[in-house]
């Protein structure tokens, strides 16, 4: 039997390499654009090691998978040599901030039938505002139809916020002139898309990072709370003391008072409409609006454990595998209502 071949990790997908400071991605988050429950308090555990960096899951998995395909065939349709940079990028100030492309286009000159081709390709998806040769750098995605339908536009500026924070960091740390955006849509459509270089907002980033790796991360001083699920995180357990209300909170708690009472009454007409399109649905499965499917309503098998049933027949194997857990519950009282 052959001995296991021990995988070296690629500096993009190291988690040590990862850690020591803010990549494309961190950015993102920084600027308010995380993806799943990736806020800036997130972050600034995952660097601490405070917390696992988050799964990526599948979607990540088969686009780093299909990566080397789309690239190939981006070169193709381009008309251009492109080369793996296989290495961390660094800011020459603040080595914190990284940087991991995935491609960079090495073509020396660009002219010709080549020029006229990109000009083409990447003009007919810019509006006509694409600049010509340039030093750039090739980014690849790749993103479920559904995803794509709402957030990737007609050409770079209608592009998701996340992933122009992310090119824009990755043009300030290696000076390039721009970048090329390859996302390939539910496996079958690749589209193209030249984002130019915004030197303004690169320098912004800068900024963004470089106030949150040393006023947090080195002090170890967490960042503003930002969400409902951060404050649990971060304050998981009460004092017997209360503290009183300033001006400010407590607009805030009135506030907060009047959307719980909305709550309630959103959620009585939720059913109703809910009730009115599933007496229309009847046995039907999907609603469609001019061909469009917008709806559906369908029979689904749930299993679940019958714990009061457990608990009366096995009490023995009920108790050995109860688990204890604690959270903190925000409840209005008295004149808050």
């Amino acid at each position: 039997m052959s001995a296991a071949v021990e995988r070296v990790l690629a500096p993009a997908e190291d988690p040590a390499v990862r850690a020591t400071g803010l990549g494309g991605t961190d950015m993102a988050v920084l600027a308010g654009f995380g993806y799943g429950d990736r806020t800036n308090l997130a972050l600034w555990e995952e660097k601490l090691g405070l917390r696992e960096p988050e799964d990526p899951g599948e979607p990540a998995f088969w686009g780093k998978r299909l990566e080397g395909e789309v690239a190939t065939v981006t070169a193709e349709r381009l008309g251009v040599k492109i080369a793996r940079v296989n290495s961390t990028i660094r800011h020459p100030q603040h080595e914190f901030l990284f940087a991991h492309i995935d491609r960079r286009i090495v073509t020396s000159s660009i002219e010709g039938e080549t020029l006229a081709r990109m000009r083409h390709v990447l003009g007919a998806l810019d509006g006509g505002r694409w600049a010509g040769p340039g030093r750039w750098l090739l980014e690849i995605k790749a993103v479920n139809p559904f995803v794509a339908r709402e957030s990737w536009g007609a050409d770079w500026e209608e592009l998701p916020p996340r992933v122009l924070v992310q090119v824009q960091h990755y043009l300030r740390l290696t000076g390039y002139d721009g970048a090329i955006v390859a996302v390939l849509i539910g496996g079958q459509e690749l589209r193209l898309y030249f984002v130019p270089r915004d030197r303004d907002m690169g320098e912004d980033l800068v900024k963004l990072g470089v106030h949150f790796w040393t006023q947090h991360v080195l002090t170890r001083v967490p960042p503003a709370i930002t969400t409902y699920a951060d404050a649990k995180r971060l304050f998981p357990q009460h004092v017997g003391m209360p503290i009183a209300a300033t001006e400010a909170i407590a607009a805030t708690t009135a506030l907060y008072a009047e959307l719980k009472a909305r709550e309630k009454q959103l959620a009585g007409e939720i059913d109703k409409t809910q009730a009115e399109i599933a007496a229309f649905l009847g046995e039907h499965e999907t609603l469609t609006v001019y061909n469009d499917p917008v709806l559906t309503w369908r029979t689904q098998t749930q299993r679940r454990l019958n714990e009061a049933a457990l608990k009366a027949e096995r009490p023995d194997l009920y108790a050995q595998y109860l688990r204890e857990s604690t959270i903190r519950v925000m409840r209005l009282k008295g004149n808050a209502k």
